[in-house]
């Protein structure tokens, strides 16, 4: 019993020596300078990030306090960067973003070209992961400048390759390239070894370029790069490309095969997903042009199952592609339906997406702009502030002239205060008025957009894929010899034509507005036997109208033409599209039918409604002159904006 006691009392005290031996410890690191502080931060990238970020943090506090503003920002920028690598995107571009306002408040010094170039730079790798293009552009480029400012060709060759990536997902691939090669013969003149990843980037683009003699010279430059210096990581890209280059020519697809299964078992030794998902993706595409679809069907679910739990939407479709492929092949046209139905739901999705991003990228830049707004504001402040105290130190040293010189100076001074603070005030409400209307246009643009690429893209999907299997069916219904069902496939056939026509009647740009007009009125009264007269005065001056006129004025007779093909039992209609020298157009719309009460139809008209809605729209007026038994004439006139 009395041992146990000791043992306990022991190990008390060894307990009590090692936490006040960790109070010292930490009370030794808060006593280093602030440079060592941020060396010490800096040395854990590889190591420990959140000790890493805790000595970053004392050196930003300590370099606060002691206003070495200079070094404040050294610590900041690598506090963000450590929260980079350490996957917390949204702490580390406020991290940032703190270090900006800092650079701007204070008197740039030697370094400021440096610390701008290291904070851009990386800045610039966050709105990429979040796919802020415009963002990300803007930073990388205000990196290159200022890195180009201060000579420092390290870090040159690093923001060189970072856009040269920029460019290729962006799909310009002769810029990416041109990067590529420019980071590259940076390294070589420095003597760096660091050239895996270049050669790799180099590889991919000049392969998806189909420049083949380039593509393999440098995938070959990179693989024995990576061989010679036992870096089987970096191997494992090498052998994709390579591979992704070699399946290009059916001879070389063994080699393709062969290439990626080497690539997939180091993916998998360092459990590297990405890559993992793009070498089965690869490896199926070749298994499926030498035709052996168990083999391509089994790398399909592979990489399926890695693109579903990393969430990776453009890989899916390209998978789902494959999948449709390879049931075309074995004939299985209930699963190739299954595909296509999952692939067009993708698409809208993916679409949706990437409309909310715009939409987010917009309102980032709109509070970037309010932030800047704000901080000119405060620079504006602070110099008002820094003439107030000249001014009284001058009004000061004027009381030895006499009361009336103070006096009035000092009532001057009081004007011209005011003056400036009023002016300040009215500038800002101005430009933040002006922003902010700039936004909302841009937002809605942005919406209008998406929603007419939407169009386009159902209309295709009905004309391309639904139209076909219809008409496939259709043979197939003839070859049978059954009356009854052609008449019904007609009309489908038909109606599937005349939606697909109504979706993409936003698209003007594969007929002129003459012809779409003609086309639509033809379409339209020739079912029912009707003459139609269609006047255009002047000929030439439709096309040269705002994209939106043009699509209201043709969903407008549209929708006049039904009604008189359905409800006025007439024999002829007369359409007039005239212009005048005041940019004044005139639409008339005449047909010889039944005629219409007015009162009544004004009221209860869905039709009219619709019409007179959309000429509104575009600050239009609508007459529409009728009675029982006369026929009607519907007048709309409207202001061209040339």
């Amino acid at each position: 019993m009395e041992v146990n006691n000791q043992n306990t009392a022991w190990w008390i005290v060894f307990t009590i020596l090692l936490f006040t031996t960790h109070l010292h410890a930490n009370d030794d690191i808060r006593q280093l300078p602030v440079d060592s502080l941020i060396s010490l931060a800096y040395n854990q990238f590889n190591k420990d990030l959140n000790q890493g970020i805790y000595y970053a943090d004392l050196a930003v506090d300590k370099s606060s306090a002691l206003g070495l503003h200079d070094r404040e920002v050294d610590a900041l920028i690598t506090k963000g960067m450590l929260q980079y690598y350490a996957s917390d995107i949204d702490a580390a571009l406020h991290t940032l973003n703190r270090s900006d306002s800092l650079l701007h408040v204070h008197a740039k010094t030697e370094n400021y070209p440096v610390q701008m170039g290291r904070l851009d730079y990386f800045r610039g790798r966050l709105y990429m992961l979040l796919n802020y293009n415009d963002l990300a552009l803007d930073a990388l480029i205000n990196s290159l400048d200022n890195l180009s400012i201060a000579k420092d060709s390290s870090k040159l060759s690093k923001i060189m390759e970072l856009l040269g990536t920029f460019y290729s997902s962006q799909e310009d691939l002769t810029k990416g390239v041109s990067y590529y090669h420019k980071a590259y013969s940076i390294n070589e003149a420095m003597g760096s070894g660091d050239q895996l990843s270049i050669l790799c980037n180099l590889c991919q683009s000049y392969a998806e370029l189909e420049q083949v003699s380039s593509a393999v010279q440098y995938c070959t430059k990179a693989v024995q790069e990576c061989q010679s210096a036992n870096d089987s990581f970096m191997l494992a890209y090498a052998l994709c490309n390579q591979a992704i280059h070699f399946a290009q020519t059916e001879k070389t697809i063994p080699k393709a095969i062969n290439g990626f299964q080497q690539s997939i078992a180091l993916a998998t030794k360092y459990d590297d997903q990405y890559l993992l998902v793009d070498n089965y993706y690869q490896l199926a595409k070749c298994y499926n042009t030498i035709g052996d679809i168990p083999s391509s069907q089994n790398a399909l679910e592979s990489a399926m199952r890695i693109s579903e739990e990393l969430d990776l939407s453009d890989y899916k479709l390209k998978i789902y592609t494959v999948f449709i492929d390879n049931y075309e092949a074995i004939q299985q046209p209930r699963n190739v339906n299954a595909y296509l139905k999952k692939s067009i739901a993708l698409e809208r999705e993916i679409d949706q997406k990437t409309n909310q991003s715009k939409v987010e990228e917009l309102t980032i830049q709109y509070n970037l702009k309010e932030k800047n707004l704000q901080l000119a504001k405060l620079q504006q402040e602070n110099a008002l502030k820094q003439l107030t105290i000249s001014n009284s130190r001058n009004i000061l040293f004027g009381l030895s002239f006499g009361l009336f010189i103070v006096t009035l100076l000092a009532f001057w001074i009081y004007r011209y205060w005011k003056r400036q603070v009023v002016i300040e005030k009215e500038l800002a409400d101005t430009q933040r008025s002006a922003l902010k209307a700039e936004f909302n246009l841009e937002r809605t643009n942005a919406y209008s957009e998406g929603i007419s690429a939407e169009r386009k893209r159902l209309a295709m999907e009905l004309h391309d894929h639904i139209g076909g299997s219809l008409s496939a069916y259709k043979l197939k219904v003839y070859n049978k010899q059954s009356k009854d069902e052609l008449d019904v496939l007609d009309n489908i056939i038909s109606d599937v034509r005349k939606i697909s026509h109504d979706l993409a009647a936003d698209d003007l740009s594969h007929a002129s507005f003459n012809q779409l007009i003609t086309y639509r009125a033809n379409e339209l009264l020739n079912l029912e036997g009707l003459t139609l007269n269609i006047i255009f005065h002047p000929l030439d001056a439709w096309n040269t109208l705002d994209e939106n006129i043009q699509i209201q004025l043709f969903h407008v007779v549209t929708e006049a033409l039904q009604n008189i093909r359905k409800h006025a039992e007439a024999k002829s209609v007369d359409l007039a599209f005239t212009k005048d020298e005041n940019n004044t157009i005139t639409v008339l719309i005449e047909d010889d039918g039944k005629g219409i009460n007015t009162d009544t139809v004004s009221k209860t008209g869905i039709g009219l409604n619709n019409i007179r809605r959309r000429i509104e729209q575009l600050n239009g007026t609508l007459t529409i002159d009728s009675a029982i038994g006369r026929g009607t004439i519907l007048t709309i006139q409207l202001k061209a904006n040339d």
